[in-house]
Order: structure tokens, then C-alpha cells, then sequence
């Protein structure tokens, strides 16, 4: 990232920051004299009196820049734990999605309008997948665990769950196909829900697909965290009203969680449900959280 944005003059509309080297003094100075449209409100990120945290950082800059945090978490964690950053708190900013980063917004602003988030779902996912394309994605056939490839190709898939597993969130918190007025003025819910689910299927058969590549090529899968990319499908389908797509899904998310006496015996009663569904036998109920 640095070689390209300061050697090859790559988006040199970007500020590059290291989070870790906001801790020492020199490095805010020196940072200060490359970026000065990026306000360091203190001496450096460090808990003492002449100190800032991440909060007043983020106060400080997002009013006049957006800021995007890159750094390999998961989408259930917190902001605390992406930042280790005690000052933080979800109730202050929240983050979605975007490629390989995730854009910071505060919560004190209006929320972002459904049908961006969407857009900027599939826009950000778009450059990743022409990449992926033209055949740049590390082979890792070539190259051995904890390496700088290894690390590429794990981010790259992560990103897509991550922006699969937002979207999914968002099409789970939207009205309805019939809003009843709770939507802006012009809003089109049963586009924005088709869209939002549009995003996640796309993002969650594509891992699927990687799955069973990576799997016949007789190598690792870089990713599916303990059946994570068939219970997103599983939902999605569940959602869809397809029982026999639910049904390939749920099983194949089923045998991944055999060390989980609870989860299976749960699970198992849902996938009998869906095989009474799948044959028409039980009328079709939707999803359920457990």
C-alpha cells in the first residue's frame, strides 16, 4: 500500500496511516507535514496527558474526510477489538464493509440510505473480483502458511464473507416488501430487500464455489470458519423459500458442527423440518433465529 500510493502516486487522494505507529511522537510529525488535511489532535495515540484516543481521532477527521480501517477481523467483532482501543464503543461508530476495509461512520449521523449501502456493496466488490480474474490471486500451491501470500489470499476471501455477512445483517433489519410508510418518501422496499439479498447470495455462492474448488484441487479451503459460507446460503435460501437448497446447505453447515452436542440436536430438528418442506409436506415457515 505504501509503495503504491507514494512511490507509483496511486490515489494520491488517500492518506495511508499506520495505526500501530500513531503511538510514537515522530510519527504524527512526520505524518503531519506529508498529510496536513488529517488533524492529529494530540502528541500521539497514547493514554497519557498529551495523548489522543481513537475516538477523538475519529471525532476530529470524519466531519471532513472518510476513514477506512483495514486490518483482517471478523464481522462479529466489536470496534474495541478490531482497534484495541478501550475508548471505543459500537454506541459511537459502527463500521460496514467496503473491499478490503471497513469505512468508519459515526452514529451521530443519519443513517446511510439502504439503497447506497447496496450500491456501494457490489461497487466495492467489484475491483476484487477483476483481480481475481486476471489471474493475480496467490497460488497456494506455491507457497507455505504465515507467508505474505498465504495472508493475501485469506483477506481476499474474508472480504466476502464480511461484505456477505453485512448485507445479510441489513436485509434482516430493512421494513418489508410493504413499509407502510416507515421508508423515506420514494423508497422502493421490495427493490432495496432484492438488491441487500442479491449482494449476500452473490458474495456467499462465490466462497462456495472457491470451497469446493480449493477442496477438488485436494488443498486447504482458506476459509469457511466451521461451516460459516453454508449457513449464510442456508439463510439465504431459507429466505428465497427454496426448502431444497436449505436443505444441501443446513446438512453440509450440520457436518461441520459434529463436536457441538447442543447445536447439533438443534440444527437436526431444522434440517428434518426442511426435508418435510423440500417434499411439500409442511407448509413453509420462515426463518428463524436460534
Amino acid at each position: 500500500l505504501t509503495s503504491g500510493v507514494a512511490s507509483r502516486q496511486v490515489r494520491p487522494d488517500v492518506s495511508l496511516l499506520s495505526l500501530q505507529l500513531l503511538s510514537y511522537r515522530w510519527y504524527a510529525l512526520n505524518a503531519s507535514s506529508k498529510y496536513p488535511d488529517v488533524i492529529f489532535p494530540g502528541r500521539s495515540h497514547w493514554p497519557d496527558a498529551h495523548g489522543y484516543s481513537l475516538q477523538k481521532f475519529f471525532e476530529t477527521n470524519l466531519p471532513h474526510r472518510p476513514i477506512h480501517i483495514y486490518g483482517g477481523n471478523r464481522p462479529a467483532e466489536t470496534l474495541e477489538r478490531l482497534t484495541e482501543d478501550a475508548s471505543l464503543s459500537e454506541n459511537q461508530f459502527y463500521h460496514f464493509p467496503y473491499g478490503l476495509t471497513d469505512r468508519i461512520i459515526s452514529t451521530e449521523e443519519e443513517p446511510p440510505d439502504v439503497h447506497k449501502l447496496a450500491a456501494d456493496f457490489a461497487k466495492a466488490l467489484r475491483p476484487m473480483e477483476e483481480w481475481h480474474a486476471a489471474g493475480l490471486l496467490p497460488d497456494l500451491r506455491k507457497y507455505g502458511e504465515d507467508t505474505w501470500e498465504d495472508q493475501v489470499v485469506r483477506e481476499y476471501w474474508m472480504a466476502f464473507h464480511r461484505v456477505g455477512h453485512a448485507a445479510l445483517t441489513l436485509y434482516s433489519t430493512l421494513p418489508g416488501e410493504t413499509c407502510q410508510g416507515a421508508c423515506p418518501d420514494g423508497c422502493d422496499c421490495e427493490y432495496t430487500m432484492g438488491k441487500t439479498l442479491s449482494v449476500a447470495r452473490h458474495a456467499y455462492e462465490t466462497l462456495a464455489n472457491a470451497h469446493d474448488w480449493y477442496g477438488s484441487q485436494g488443498q486447504e479451503v482458506p476459509f469457511n470458519w466451521d461451516g460459516a459460507v453454508h449457513q449464510a446460503l442456508g439463510t439465504i435460501a431459507e429466505y428465497d423459500g427454496n426448502a431444497p437448497a436449505m436443505l444441501y446447505c443446513w446438512s453440509r453447515y450440520l457436518d461441520k458442527q459434529k463436536n457441538s452436542d447442543i447445536l447439533h440436536a438443534v440444527i437436526t430438528r431444522k434440517v428434518a423440518r426442511m426435508k418435510l418442506q423440500a417434499i411439500g409436506a409442511a407448509p413453509y415457515e420462515p426463518p428463524e433465529s436460534f
